[in-house]
């Protein structure tokens, strides 16, 4: 985990991450203390993964899932961020959602399959 941290660069991301987290964040069938857990996340205590691709969110926002993923091996060739599947980018999404960083924006955008996706965007944090 340090090399990768270091490897990344934190600052870099502009965002401090204090506290490690290990255990996945809520599912809509995940019991109420689960869902109060996820809602306590915020930039400064992200995990890796999670401030990895908030960075992402922090330059590109909106995005679809797709475009996230693409802008995301863009990034981890180019920067370093550390290794994680499309599914594994889609779960950090999920937790950034449930911890209120990113959220729908309300629109959509037509991927090349021609079918729409929704375009995440980052939510307003208090300062």
């Amino acid at each position: 985990m340090y090399e990768q941290e270091e490897m990344f660069g934190q600052q870099d991301m502009g965002v401090t991450m204090e506290v490690v987290r290990d255990e996945a964040f809520a599912r809509t069938d995940d019991p109420e203390t689960s869902h109060e857990a996820a809602e306590s996340l915020s930039p400064e205590t992200l995990r890796l993964s999670q401030a990895a691709v908030y960075a992402v969110f922090l330059d590109y926002s909106p995005l679809t899932d797709t475009q996230l993923i693409d802008l995301y091996e863009w990034m981890r060739l180019t920067m370093g961020l550390p290794k994680q599947s499309p599914s594994g980018l889609r779960t950090r999404r999920n937790e950034l959602r449930d911890g209120r960083l990113v959220r729908d924006s309300g629109e959509k955008a037509v991927l090349d399959s021609g079918r729409r996706s929704i375009l995440w965007e980052l939510c307003e944090q208090d300062s």
